[in-house]
C-alpha cells in the first residue's frame, strides 16, 4: 500500500489537496478547516466595499485507491462589508435647492426671501392634497430688522401625509432663508431658497454587502514527478450576493444663533435591497509542489456557469429630527439570467503538528452577469424663479420622476485568507 500525506488547503469556498510522502490516507480520511481574512468586492455601477471574511471547509475520502483517492469536498465562505460617503453644501447659492423622490405628491410650494436696509424677510407657503384626498396648507412669514434674528418652523399632518416649513432671518447678517416640503404615501418634494450659510444640505450614501460562496465537489489526487501533485475537481457551486443601499438628503437649519425650540433637520431617505442567488457547475485544477523547510506552494484555477435568480425591493421615508413621519412604498421585482464565473488562487502551507496545517491564500474571483439597480430619470422637477432670484415656486402633480431598472455587469472579489486545517 502506497503511503501518502494529504494537506487540505482552504481556497475560500473549496478545498484542494496537496501531497508529500509521510503519512497514510487509506479510508477513512477526514479533514476540516476554518479561516479568516479580508477581501474587496468591486461591482459594475456601484462603489467598491472592503470586508471581513470567514470560511469553513472539509473533505472526506469516498473512493479510489491509496494512489488515486477520490474525495468529496465542501466549502463555504462569507464576506461582509460596508462603505459610506457623505458630502455637504451650504444654502448660499442663488439657485433654489430642489429634491424630489421617485414619485411626486400633489401640491404646490412658494418661497420668497430678500434683504434690504430695513432688514431680512422670508416666506414659505405650501399646499398638499394627499393620497386620501385630504388637504393641508401652511403659510409661514418672518421679518428681522437690523439687530434682530428669527427662526420659525411649522409641521402639519394630513390623513395620509404632511407639510413642513422653515423660515430664518437675521437683519444684521443679511440672512434670509426659506424651506418648504410636502409628502404623502406616494412621495415627497422639498424646495429651499435664499442666503442661509448656516443651513447645510447633507447627501449621504451607505452600502452594505454580503457575498457568500459555497461548493460541493469531487476531486482526486494525481501524483507527478519531483513531488508535484495535480488535483482535478468539479461539482456544484452556490453563490449569493446582496447589496443594501441607503441614500439620504438631510437639510439642517442652523444659522449661528440659538432658536428655541431648534428647527428639526428634514431628511428624505431611500433604501434599495437587491439579492441574487446563483446555482451552477464548475470544474477546476490545482497544482502543488514542495518547497524547503516543509512549506508547499499551490496554484488553483476554476471556471463555471450558473443560473441566477434576483429580486429587489425599495422604499423611501421622510423624517423630522429623529422622528420618522412618512413611509413611502417603492417598486419591487425579480429577474433571472445566466452568469459565468472564474477564479484563480495561490497558496502557501506548512504542517505545524501531526494532523494540523497552516494555510495562507491569495485569490481573485470574477462573476459576470451580476445585476445591479440603476436609476432612470423620467422627468425633472424644476422651480419657477423670478429674475432677481427672490421668489421660487414649484407645482407638482403626482408624476413619476425616476424609476429603477435591472442592469447586468461584473462582480470581482479579491482577498487574502489564513486558515487552519485539522486532519483526523
Amino acid at each position: 500500500m502506497k503511503v501518502l500525506n494529504l494537506v487540505v488547503l482552504v481556497l475560500w469556498g473549496q478545498c484542494a489537496f496537496a501531497q508529500d510522502n509521510s503519512a497514510q490516507v487509506s479510508s477513512p480520511f477526514r479533514a476540516l478547516s476554518a479561516g479568516v481574512g479580508a477581501g474587496y468586492v468591486s461591482q459594475t455601477g456601484q462603489p467598491g466595499v472592503w470586508g471581513e471574511t470567514f470560511g469553513v471547509g472539509g473533505a472526506i475520502r469516498v473512493g479510489g485507491d491509496d494512489e488515486r483517492p477520490v474525495f468529496l469536498e465542501f466549502g463555504l465562505s462569507t464576506l461582509r462589508g460596508q462603505s459610506r460617503s457623505q458630502t455637504a453644501q451650504s444654502l448660499i447659492t442663488e439657485t433654489p435647492y430642489v429634491f424630489a423622490t421617485r414619485v411626486s405628491p400633489i401640491g404646490d410650494l412658494s418661497l420668497n426671501t430678500f434683504t434690504d436696509g430695513t432688514g431680512a424677510y422670508a416666506t414659505s407657503i405650501v399646499n398638499l392634497t394627499d393620497g386620501s384626498g385630504d388637504d393641508g396648507s401652511i403659510s409661514s412669514t418672518t421679518f428681522s430688522p437690523p439687530g434682530g434674528q428669527t427662526s420659525v418652523f411649522a409641521f402639519t399632518p394630513t390623513d395620509a401625509g404632511g407639510l413642513f416649513t422653515s423660515v430664518v432671518t437675521d437683519g444684521s447678517g443679511a440672512i434670509a432663508g426659506a424651506l418648504g416640503a410636502i409628502f404623502d404615501e406616494s412621495g415627497a418634494v422639498v424646495i429651499a431658497n435664499g442666503n442661509s450659510p448656516g443651513t447645510e444640505v447633507i447627501s449621504a450614501r451607505r452600502d452594505r454587502v454580503e457575498f457568500t460562496d459555497g461548493s460541493v465537489r469531487l476531486s482526486t489526487v494525481v501524483p507527478l514527478a519531483n513531488g508535484l501533485t495535480l488535483v482535478p475537481r468539479g461539482g456544484l457551486v452556490l453563490q449569493s450576493f446582496g447589496r443594501l443601499t441607503d441614500l439620504s438628503q438631510t437639510i439642517s437649519v442652523a444659522d449661528g444663533f440659538a432658536a428655541d425650540p431648534a428647527t428639526p433637520a428634514l431628511s428624505i431617505s431611500q433604501r434599495t435591497d437587491l439579492r441574487t442567488n446563483l446555482t451552477g457547475l464548475s470544474v477546476g485544477l490545482g497544482l502543488s509542489w514542495p518547497l524547503s523547510d516543509g512549506w508547499r506552494v499551490s496554484l488553483g484555477a476554476d471556471i463555471g456557469a450558473a443560473q441566477g435568480r434576483s429580486r429587489y425591493s425599495s422604499s423611501e421615508a421622510v423624517a423630522l429630527g429623529l422622528q420618522q413621519v412618512q413611509n413611502i412604498a417603492g417598486p419591487h421585482g425579480h429577474d433571472t439570467n445566466i452568469a459565468r464565473m472564474g477564479r484563480v488562487s495561490v497558496g502557501l502551507s506548512r504542517q505545524l503538528a501531526p494532523g494540523a496545517v497552516l494555510s495562507m491564500t491569495l485569490y481573485s474571483q470574477a462573476t459576470t452577469g451580476i445585476p445591479y439597480l440603476a436609476r432612470r430619470n423620467i422627468a425633472s422637477v424644476s422651480p419657477v424663479v423670478s429674475a432677481d432670484g427672490n421668489d421660487a415656486s414649484l407645482a407638482v402633480s403626482g408624476a413619476t420622476n425616476q424609476d429603477f431598472e435591472i442592469r447586468y455587469g461584473d462582480l470581482r472579489n479579491w482577498g487574502v485568507s489564513i486558515s487552519l486545517v485539522w486532519r483526523f
